[in-house]
């Protein structure tokens, strides 16, 4: 991965405009954050997600769900659900929503090279098409309270919730990077229990996927 040189940010009229920001006495700790970040190019991230998705695929061999998780800010608090009445999903806003919006050419990309990796699909399709195996695609897992706040909005159905129920559906997270330690937050916004009487344990339905 790459990452930021003091040239580059002492020469970048981007970054001297946003350490304009912070006061003087935290400029210091703002420019150590940046020689800290590391970049992952568009060519990297597609190439690590196809492989993975591939991975899958060749093992399942049936129809895979592919979802781009969105920002907390895109379910708006009214919002219970991420499907309307019908079992289509709520729209998505027009404006551009960043790391998202390559999220959903990926998933797009990767449904033009095999149709049964499914892009969104909706509850129609996943009936119809039987599918078992649902991947949630981030860029980077942090804290997981984007990913528990989009779960929590995924499972606001009732046909989701009885294929969870009866064990008909797995699902898997996706992402480049994550902090290992989010995984039992997101586990808590997932329906069901891990209790050793239960016959299909929660955490044996979900499965978390990165590259580090």
């Amino acid at each position: 991965m790459k990452k930021l040189s003091c040239d580059i940010i002492e020469n970048s009229n981007t970054i001297q405009n946003w350490l304009k920001q912070f006061d003087s006495e935290d400029i210091n700790s703002a420019i150590e954050l940046l020689l800290n970040l590391r970049f992952v190019s568009k060519e990297d991230f597609l190439s690590f997600i196809s492989s993975k998705i591939e991975e899958l695929y060749q093992d399942v061999q049936t129809p895979i769900a592919l979802y781009s998780i969105r920002k907390n800010d895109l379910i708006k608090k009214e919002v219970l659900s991420l499907w309307n009445a019908d079992g289509s999903l709520i729209k998505r806003p027009g404006k551009s929503l960043g790391s998202e919006d390559f999220v959903y050419s990926v998933i797009n990309t990767l449904h033009r090279q095999q149709e049964n990796l499914l892009d969104h699909p909706d509850i129609t399709e996943l009936r119809v098409k039987k599918v078992k195996h649902i991947v949630f695609i981030d860029d980077n897992i942090g804290s997981g309270n984007r990913v528990k706040t989009f779960l929590e909005s995924f499972f606001m159905n009732k046909a989701i919730r009885s294929w969870w129920n009866y064990g008909l559906i797995k699902i898997h997270i996706l992402s480049y990077t994550r902090n290992k330690s989010s995984e039992n937050e997101i586990l808590k916004s997932i329906p069901g229990k891990n209790h050793n009487k239960i016959k299909i344990r929660k955490n044996k339905k979900v499965f978390f996927i990165s590259w580090y």
